[in-house]
């Protein structure tokens, strides 16, 4: 017997003997390598004189033992659709039971409720030793909203910048010359950071108007203050830029009903045994969204929908990963889809205007067509390339199965169906004549 000095400090539960390396395999092996090694590690009896397992053990353990009970489960639902669907097609045929039985008779299967217990003994352990509930997404570093706080020296740089502008003699116009003062400091504070984007954005007014850089409509002579500020906070909340807040606006509907994640949930029905296909399933679907909520918006709602199923993919090698590809080809596919239709970029409200201040009405539909056909070939030779460039798939036979966690937002059926039905008929609207209820597509 050890004295309890010498005795090192012991786990309470038998499972703290697998080792991290154990627990996460390297890139390298297969998938079945990996579910043996990991079978063999969980269902191992072996005892433990090291020190006490990290955080980082606790979650590595956790995640496999669950995705070993989710291959189980989808294991014997396979059996069981594939028998069902051979009952159906060579009549008198019984072979649901039979095939359920052998299936059952696996290793991995006689020890799922193994498994189910680790499960409850490592969360049970894990909040035990650190205070806190142990989720399927933790140890997954997920990069939080930046902290923004104004940098004084960035902020007395673009000053300096701006009053060095202003006062050097350029031989322009007044109005001319504070506009490109006031173009040197937002430009300023942009490049050095000392503002979040957003708030030196919102400070061009502020400055524009105290320096008179526009010019009255009518009399064409410097705009008072009066004046200036009725005429940029027109060209702010115009119709255009409403058309897009309502892009986004549909976006954040979509994602609280997670109608977005039930058509991911879809997809991934049909693909998951050719990830390639998957892929090209994302990118399309992130393409088409952006017809409609624009491609700022569409690639973080895509993104939140396919998250915890980047998190179960295999991890190759820097240029090879899965999710390398799979987030280059989100990137890419957004891009295309900007080209789509008017609310899908900025530049395109911009020229949408433009064309509509020189007599030239475009409509959202005729815009769409005449898009459709260049991406649609662009996206499917940057699908192909993403393939054969990177090889991202070729040791990973099935999409995993990502995890369906509750979300804040549930809502009924009902709710759902409004929330399609009122997208729909915005929808609607903007393909048809914009003037014809209720005056233009904003």
């Amino acid at each position: 017997d050890r004295s309890a000095d010498d005795a090192p400090r012991r786990p309470r539960v038998s499972f703290a003997g697998m080792s991290r390396k154990a627990a996460a395999p390297s890139s390298g092996d297969s998938n079945t390598e990996s579910q043996s090694r990991a079978v063999s590690m969980l269902t191992s009896n072996g005892s433990f004189d090291g020190p006490a397992p990290e955080k980082s053990d606790y979650q590595d353990w956790f995640h496999t033992a669950e995705s070993l009970e989710r291959f189980s489960q989808l294991c014997s639902e396979a059996v069981r659709k594939a028998a069902k669907k051979a009952e159906k097609t060579v009549p008198g045929v019984r072979v649901k039971h039979l095939a359920l039985a052998a299936v059952e008779r696996r290793q991995l299967f006689d020890r799922v409720g193994e498994l189910q217990t680790m499960i409850q003994l490592v969360k049970l352990e894990y909040e035990r030793r650190f205070r806190v509930n142990l989720d399927r997404s933790e140890g997954v570093e997920i990069v939080a909203k930046p902290q923004w706080r104004p940098d004084l020296r960035m902020l007395a740089l673009a000053v300096c910048v701006f009053v060095l502008v202003l006062w050097m003699p350029l031989g322009l116009k007044p109005e001319a010359h504070n506009c490109l003062a006031l173009f040197a400091l937002v430009i300023t504070l942009w490049i050095t950071e000392a503002f979040p984007y957003f708030a030196t954005a919102l400070l061009i007014p502020l400055v524009a108007v105290p320096l008179h850089v526009l010019r009255d409509p009518v009399t064409k002579a410097p705009a008072d203050a009066g004046t200036a500020s009725h005429l940029l906070l027109s060209k702010m909340f115009e119709n255009v830029q409403i058309l897009v807040l309502g892009g986004l606006t549909m976006a954040k509907a979509l994602d609280k009903s997670q109608l977005a994640a039930t058509a991911e949930a879809m997809l991934h029905s049909r693909t998951a045994r050719y990830p390639s296909l998957y892929m090209a399933g994302v990118m399309a679907t992130a393409c088409v969204l952006c017809v409609f909520v624009s491609n700022v918006a569409a690639p973080v709602l895509m993104l939140g929908v396919i998250r915890r199923t980047l998190m179960r993919m295999p991890r190759g090698d820097n240029r090879s990963a899965p999710q390398r590809a799979m987030l280059l080809g989100l990137a890419f596919a957004c891009n295309l889809g900007g080209m789509l239709s008017p609310i899908a970029s900025p530049q395109n409200a911009v020229a949408l205007r433009v064309l509509s201040s020189m007599g030239v009405n475009l409509s959202f539909a005729a815009w769409v067509i005449a898009t459709a056909p260049f991406v649609a070939v662009m996206l499917v030779a940057t699908w192909w390339l993403l393939l054969h460039t990177l090889r991202p798939f070729e040791h990973m036979e099935f999409v995993p199965l990502p995890d369906r966690p509750a979300t804040a937002h549930n809502l009924s059926s009902a709710q759902r169906s409004f929330v399609m039905a009122v997208c729909a008929i915005t929808c609607f609207m903007w393909c048809v004549d914009p003037n014809a209820l209720f005056g233009g597509p904003a």
